[in-house]
C-alpha cells in the first residue's frame, strides 16, 4: 500500500483557529474514508521547517 506524508505551515489566520485543528482532523479522516484513503496517524512539531 503507498503511503504519503504531507507537510502543512499555518498562515496567521490559520494559527488563530488552532484550537479546531482537532475537529479538523476528523473532518479529514471522515473525507479520507468517503475516498477510500485512510488516516494511519497524525502528528505535529513546532520548528523553522514544521510550522513553528
Amino acid at each position: 500500500m503507498a503511503t504519503f506524508i504531507t507537510t502543512i505551515k499555518f498562515t496567521q489566520q490559520g494559527i488563530k483557529g488552532i484550537d479546531d485543528s482537532t475537529k479538523r482532523a476528523a473532518a479529514l479522516k471522515a473525507t479520507a474514508k468517503k475516498l477510500g484513503a485512510k488516516v494511519t496517524s497524525r502528528a505535529g512539531t513546532k520548528n523553522r521547517c514544521g510550522g513553528g
